[in-house]
């Protein structure tokens, strides 16, 4: 299942970062990747034992904002 999130996520190191911390928290992911060139950074996430909180509550702790959109 793919859930799409709003962002304030701004460079590609950011991007890193986030991306790396999100396969370590949560390795069943199969793909994760995110959108700059959108005017709400989206962020994408295909998996299936992921809850739309979990991966919110994450980028809040690294200080991002993270809504996901339905």
């Amino acid at each position: 299942m793919i859930k799409i999130f709003k962002t304030n996520v701004s460079n590609s190191n950011q991007v890193n970062d986030i991306l790396q911390m999100l396969l370590l928290n949560f390795p069943s992911m199969a793909a994760v990747n995110f959108d700059l060139e959108d005017c709400d950074k989206i962020l994408r996430v295909d998996a299936l034992e992921v809850k739309p909180e979990e991966i919110t509550i994450k980028l809040h702790t690294l200080g991002y904002q993270c809504e996901e959109i339905i």
